[in-house]
């Protein structure tokens, strides 16, 4: 078939796309606004639902506590962990304590998002662990991203990922302790490693897999699992904290398509000093591990990726799309849509479809971009 004849069916094919979109969009209208503070619940697709928690406005500090034990903790990792942000003196310095207020109220996941909820939202994925109720693990950032953006647009609200502070000010639910559990922590009350340092396993640890999302007590504001189980990616690009105090903080920084992102509540894997609520993970957004997964937000504020973000994003997804490695239909059908997503932030008045395709038909290799998303289009549609 001629490219020009695929480009007018690629058309077409994101034409249907973006009318089901709508279409699921308005039949989830019965999920409302958002309600006055208090719990709220998301309807999905055959009855799934996803329970969100009413976080309150307030002031915290957030990083390490001065003179808790968490110099040492940290003095030890770098003994172990040389590639791990610390200062000359062995002080952790990406954790260093500062004033944050949270202006305004959101709703987070009391879970992170479970393989049942991430497949009606988002279909087919390659979990490590397997279990309906299970946290959605092997998630990449943008994996992450991509499930907020649709979701937004399926119940008609701001989902987004938590920033960094949202996080951890979340976590601690008014706690100053390493834990919100307090100055310790025990295998009642999260799911990780027990060991030593260098990375011994105590008799006593238990199997290392996710276990079922809400298997643990909750914290004082209703949310499970923030500790351990799967570590959970945040909006923020990596980088040291800036020691003034600050109000909702989100960090930008300077962006490429390797630049890390912030991954929080470490998990089934770490050993229990990594899992604190300070302690932070710096994680390429394109890594998926069977380590990673996520929770939302729910918010009056929508997620503010910028143009510079999404470009480098875009780019890296025609990288991955073009690279010739094998790659399953349904994952090469995600990495489309990521691409088009990205695209729509870039040009976001072009006639749609026109402009996405003439894009792509300018890369170097235009006509193994065209075959690539035919092919992966055709492959999707069901046999007549």
């Amino acid at each position: 078939m001629p490219i020009s004849q695929k480009i007018n069916y690629l058309r077409l094919a994101i034409v249907f796309a973006f009318a089901m979109a709508i279409h699921s969009a308005r039949a989830a209208g019965a999920n409302g606004g958002l309600p006055e503070y208090g719990a709220m619940s998301l309807i999905l697709q055959g009855g799934i639902q996803i329970e969100l928690a009413g976080i309150p406005p307030g002031t915290f500090l957030m990083g390490a506590r001065p003179g808790s034990g968490e110099e040492a903790i940290a003095s030890e990792l770098e003994r172990i962990h040389r590639h791990s942000a610390f200062s000359v003196n062995g002080q952790r310095y990406d954790e260093t304590q500062r004033r944050v207020e949270i202006t305004r109220p959101f709703y987070m996941g009391a879970h992170p998002i479970t393989q049942a909820q991430y497949l009606a939202v988002m279909g087919p994925h390659d979990f490590h662990n397997q279990g309906s109720d299970l946290p959605a693990d092997n998630i990449s950032w943008i994996d992450a991203w991509a499930f907020c953006q649709k979701l937004s647009k399926l119940i008609g609200k701001n989902v987004r990922l938590p920033t960094e502070a949202e996080w951890e000010y979340a976590c601690r639910a008014g706690t100053t302790t390493p834990y919100h559990t307090g100055d310790g922590i025990t295998l009642e009350q999260a799911n990780f490693r027990m060991g030593t340092p260098d990375g011994a396993m105590a008799a006593a640890s238990p199997p290392l897999a996710t276990t079922p999302a809400g298997s643990f007590p909750p914290n004082a504001w209703g949310l499970y699992d923030m500790h351990g189980n799967v570590e959970e990616w945040c909006a923020d690009a990596y980088m040291v904290y800036d020691m003034d105090d600050t109000a909702n903080p989100r960090v930008i920084g300077e962006y490429d398509h390797l630049y890390p992102r912030v991954a929080r509540g470490g998990s089934f894997k770490y050993l229990p000093e990594i899992i604190r609520s300070a302690s932070r993970a710096a994680i390429p957004p394109f890594t998926a591990l069977e380590t990673t997964g996520f929770r939302i937000v729910v918010s009056e504020q929508p997620d503010a990726i910028d143009a510079d973000e999404a470009a480098s994003m875009l780019r890296m997804c025609v990288r991955i799309l073009t690279a010739g490695n094998e790659m399953p239909i349904d994952r090469r059908i995600q990495w489309i849509d990521y691409a088009y997503q990205f695209f729509r932030i870039l040009h976001p008045n072009a006639p749609t479809t026109k402009y996405f395709t003439m894009w792509l038909s300018q890369k170097a290799d235009p006509a193994s971009i065209i075959d690539h998303l035919f092919n992966a289009r055709m492959a999707s549609m069901p046999a007549h």
